[in-house]
């Protein structure tokens, strides 16, 4: 993550599966941890989560709210079959359970 954003990437998502998440960008080096679960599907997942990255950003949160909402948009997707799109309610429980620490 850290050669790819030194490259120019301003943003850099590395997927970790259900351990979550690393992030590198401007503002420092984060891990995302997720809370455990039984996915249903993984399908669309990882478009989740840049969703909710996205959204974040949208939203104008901070960092570390963007991130938050960006592993509860992923987790949530693995809660609901196929490619639909995750449930409104089991986003907001999944971002309680959210942990993000920076690392530099």
């Amino acid at each position: 993550a850290r050669g790819i954003h030194k490259s120019g990437i301003e943003n850099v998502m590395i997927s970790l599966g259900a351990n979550g998440f690393a992030f590198c960008g401007d503002d420092g080096e984060y891990k995302v941890d997720v809370p455990q679960i039984s996915p249903v599907s993984t399908i669309g997942a990882g478009d989740s989560t840049i969703a909710g990255f996205v959204a974040g950003i949208y939203l104008k949160l901070d960092l570390c709210d963007c991130l938050k909402l960006s592993a509860s948009f992923g987790t949530s997707a693995c809660l609901t079959e196929g490619t639909n799109p995750p449930d409104k309610e089991v986003i907001y429980e999944i971002n309680k359970k959210v942990k993000v620490e920076k690392y530099i």
